[in-house]
């Protein structure tokens, strides 16, 4: 069976790899890529193409063009779209994890 794969962009480094840390811990999930900005979480989610994007909307210097570029690269690769796409979690303080 195929892992799902994942790319963190989350600017601060300890979370991005505590967040590694607790997902790596599943056999079936690989984390491909983590971006520490905006910009490579476009170049990352277009070089690596992964199942899904785990990023921080509070980085620095994020801008929802990120995001946006992100998503269509998703629809690029026929992948299928969520429609709670992105999934709102901080409302919930992160609990819907």
């Amino acid at each position: 069976m195929k892992p799902i794969t994942i790319l963190l962009a989350e600017d601060h480094a300890d979370v991005r790899e505590g967040l590694k840390v607790l997902l790596e811990s599943e056999a079936d999930i690989q984390i491909v890529g983590e971006a520490q900005n905006g910009r490579q979480a476009v170049a990352f989610a277009s070089k690596y193409c992964p199942d899904i994007v785990i990023m921080d909307i509070s980085m620095k210097d994020l801008k929802r063009i990120y995001a946006e570029q992100i998503r269509e690269l998703n629809k690029e690769s026929g992948s299928k779209e969520s429609e709670d796409f992105p999934i709102p979690v901080v409302k919930d303080g992160g609990r819907r994890l």
